[in-house]
């Protein structure tokens, strides 16, 4: 929960290297906060310039019914 929160402030100070550190360990952990983390995992790949490893998980999150369904849905089309 704790490292979801780093993360993201790492993302919003444009840090995306330690953000994707960061969400990559989020995502490990397989808790609550694993879907959370790997949507904010997409974003960071993308502020890394890395669309095709967000892509990979902007695909899953468009068939999961999850909160970030319809963002990761446009995102991947618009990508892709």
């Amino acid at each position: 929960y704790t490292s979801l929160y780093i993360g993201i402030c790492y993302l919003e100070l444009k840090n995306s290297v330690e953000a994707i550190e960061i969400f990559q360990k989020a995502v490990a952990l397989n808790n609550d906060y694993s879907l959370t983390a790997k949507w904010y995992l997409a974003l960071a790949y993308l502020q890394n310039d890395q669309p095709q490893l967000a892509l990979e998980i902007l695909k899953q999150h468009a068939v999961l019914e999850e909160p970030f369904k319809q963002e990761a849905k446009k995102l991947y089309n618009k990508l892709k």
